[in-house]
């Protein structure tokens, strides 16, 4: 991606998972509640969880060096906060090679499936989501 000096990317990011509803469907006949198969709660209805974060960035481009460092806060409802940073540095060796390296920490909370899904009745192969998961 080229920026220009002081180009801004969107630096805040807000959302909210809710799930009102997870349809089981059978994958031998394709049915599913609409089409007559009687279901079983699996336990993500009315399930919900927000985060939001804010991040700065700061880069530098003087030939043949590029060099990019950041840091992002997060809160998520269930996980509390996060601070997170990277930084990566570029090498351009000639016009067609250069040499990068990254170094960082990311954050990244489990999905509400990931949490609190359960296949029910329990069957061999069946999925449990497990709400002792951490980020």
């Amino acid at each position: 991606m080229n920026r220009r000096p002081g180009d801004i990317a969107r630096p805040f990011r807000c959302q909210k998972r809710h799930s009102l509803r997870y349809v089981n469907y059978d994958p031998r006949t394709m049915l599913t509640p609409k089409t007559g198969v009687n279901t079983q709660e699996n336990e993500l209805r009315d399930r919900s969880v927000w985060d939001g974060s804010v991040y700065t960035q700061l880069g530098f481009d003087l030939e043949p060096w590029r060099a990019v460092v950041g840091t992002r806060f997060t809160h998520n409802q269930l996980f509390g906060n996060n601070l997170s940073s990277r930084g990566s540095a570029v090498y351009q060796l000639n016009s067609n090679n250069s040499v990068k390296a990254v170094v960082g920490q990311a954050f990244r909370a489990p999905t509400l499936f990931e949490l609190y899904f359960l296949t029910k009745p329990m069957t061999a192969g069946g999925v449990v989501g497990n709400p002792d998961l951490d980020p």
